[in-house]
């Protein structure tokens, strides 16, 4: 086992960390020994939070709307969401808009919380999730169309619109895929 000195970025600053790897010989790649010890961590706290089963009823709201606060904001921040995740909570639990920011912002939150509930519906029906109900998602999730970069059948760069709900109808362009047919 190797230990070897990593830099890791936190926010602009580099912190010198130094981390277990393990060295794969057949493919000369190393691995981090962090993996083994989350999955470890992991695995006690799914024994503790065992332990307090069955939750209350009102424990079992409160960890549920974390669960939603906490999904809504990061999705939707992945995705370039201006709301902070103040703004996220006080919009989802009391309707109230933040000052200034967009209103695409706003509706797209609510759309994704929306689109949780249905999540959530199909679970507890333990219903097979289908085509048709990943459209139906995409349209709660999404209000307006908007556009993408794409690629045209020869390679050339497009702009590509999106109609809610009816993403994906055409297959994806591949490169050489004139070279693949013949």
């Amino acid at each position: 086992m190797n230990e070897k000195s990593i830099y890791l970025c936190n926010g602009g600053k580099s912190l010198k960390r130094n981390v277990k790897l393990i060295k794969f010989p057949e493919t000369n790649q190393f691995f981090k020994m962090e993996l083994k010890e989350n999955l470890e961590k992991i695995n006690r706290l799914s024994e503790e939070l065992e332990k307090l089963r069955p939750l209350s009823s009102e424990n079992e709201q409160k960890v549920m709307q974390k669960f939603r606060l906490d999904w809504n904001y990061n999705s939707n921040n992945l995705e370039g969401n201006s709301l902070t995740y103040g703004e996220t909570k006080a919009l989802l639990l009391f309707g109230i808009t933040a000052q200034g920011k967009p209103l695409k912002d706003h509706i797209e939150i609510e759309g994704h919380n929306e689109a949780i509930d249905y999540i959530i519906k199909v679970a507890r029906a333990q219903e097979s999730l289908t085509e048709a109900m990943i459209r139906h998602l995409h349209k709660m999730i999404l209000h307006e169309p908007y556009e993408i970069d794409a690629l045209t059948a020869d390679g050339q760069p497009t702009r590509k619109r999106v109609e809610i709900g009816k993403y994906k109808t055409t297959p994806n362009q591949r490169k050489h895929q004139r070279r693949w047919r013949n």
